[in-house]
């Protein structure tokens, strides 16, 4: 059958083929292009568009599923398939003119909308995604440098745009590409500065000790290491200084500002509850001490170190693994052992 369909196919014929139950019929498009159609149900009823023959490659596009038999990759040229290889090639070619050099760029500085928005950003959300790759990175790792990653992505195409992609896909997407940093210009840079402002907001993290996310990022670390449903807590607050059970998938995210005492046992709770007052419960992570799993501290916070590789002081928290404890210097990154009871070693 597929040897009859391929044969009828390249004849140019316009005599109906006949295959099963099906039969398939063609309409010249033009000297490119002809739409196939297939009746199906025993050769009786509606016909149905099945797919584009292009004379010029000898191949099928948009196949549907009454003539997908007889294509060779099955649908590997369908309409979704195409605008995703569009949107790829459109993307490489612009990020291509880009160079990842704002210099390349006609434009040097943005509209007063664009500022206000990238004022926004610098102040928010530069803020949040610096936090958030700070705690998802092994300690030791940076921030990679901006790299600029085109956001094209391809609309639907009309027929017109569908046949005309088809016959020089490359072209096509050339033609977009040239288009998209034409009047995009302004887009990209801003692109440029918001990667400044990312690096920027994720150095202040790094040269402030006092941060939180130092605490966070040592104490998710810990938190990980272990396979257990609960871990021991003890935290300390003033004069006060508890022990409490909590849920150890709670410590093992970001918790922002506090660690919701919801996640901590009702003994726990009611302990909290009656040193500080209902509305005081919850956990600021500074003021987590020690954590343990099996009697076992596999976090522990610590003042007063000195980095061994640069001699800075800070506030920081310990770190553990199969070798001991060691200290981590916000201002070199340098990690150092620390004895717990002598202090540095």
């Amino acid at each position: 059958m597929k040897a009859n369909f391929t044969e009828w196919l390249q004849g140019g014929g316009l005599t109906p083929l006949v295959v099963g139950e099906k039969v398939i019929i063609r309409i010249v498009h033009d000297k490119d292009f002809d739409y196939l159609f297939c009746q199906r149900n025993n050769r009786k009823g509606a016909f149905h568009y099945a797919g584009i023959y292009c004379k010029q490659d000898g191949l099928l596009y948009d196949t549907q599923h009454e003539i997908r038999e007889f294509d060779e990759i099955n649908g590997g040229r369908d309409f979704k398939a195409l605008m995703q290889k569009l949107t790829e090639d459109v993307r490489f070619e612009v990020e291509a003119m880009v160079g990842n050099d704002r210099k390349n760029l006609i434009v040097t500085e943005t509209s007063e909308k664009n500022n206000k928005e990238l004022e926004t950003y610098t102040k928010y959300t530069a803020v949040e995604q610096a936090r958030k790759q700070y705690l998802a990175l092994p300690e030791g790792e940076n921030l990679e440098p901006f790299n600029y990653e085109c956001g094209f992505q391809a609309l639907p195409f009309t027929d017109d745009e569908f046949l005309q992609y088809i016959l020089d896909p490359t072209a096509y997407a050339k033609r977009l590409a040239a288009d998209y940093f034409e009047k995009r210009q302004e887009k990209i840079l801003f692109a440029f500065l918001a990667g400044d402002a990312l690096a920027a907001a994720y150095a202040s993290i790094i040269s402030n000790p006092q941060n939180n996310a130092h605490i966070i990022r040592k104490i998710i670390s810990a938190a990980n290491k272990v396979s257990a449903q609960k871990l021991t807590v003890t935290m300390r607050r003033g004069e006060h200084e508890l022990t409490f059970k909590m849920d150890a998938n709670a410590l093992q995210w970001d918790c922002g500002r506090s660690y919701s005492s919801w996640r901590v046992d009702a003994q726990g709770r009611r302990d909290l509850e009656r040193l500080f007052g209902r509305g005081n419960t919850d956990l600021k992570p500074h003021e987590i001490v020690r954590i343990t799993y099996n009697r076992s501290a596999i976090y522990e916070a610590t003042q007063g170190m000195r980095c061994l590789h640069c001699e800075h002081e800070f506030v920081g928290a310990l770190d553990s693994d199969e070798l001991g404890w060691h200290g981590s210097c916000p201002e070199c990154e340098g990690s150092f052992d620390v004895d717990r009871e002598g202090g540095n070693e």
